[in-house]
């Protein structure tokens, strides 16, 4: 599994908006880094922050 993944590959795995992702982003709520013009979403660590957050669990990608 990729650690980094853009706003568009973290909305697809997660099911989350785009929107929310850039929102999340631009507020600071999840790590991520600036590369050029795209962000790229430390992806299991935002899952981790979403997860306190909400006090729910998501079910997490096998390894592959």
């Amino acid at each position: 599994m990729t650690v980094y993944c853009t706003i568009r590959e973290a909305a697809a795995r997660s099911g989350l908006s785009q929107y929310l992702w850039r929102q999340l982003v631009r507020h600071g709520t999840v790590p991520a880094i600036r590369s050029g013009t795209k962000y790229l979403i430390n992806y299991p660590a935002a899952m981790c922050v979403l997860d306190n957050l909400s006090g729910t669990r998501y079910p997490r990608e096998e390894a592959k």
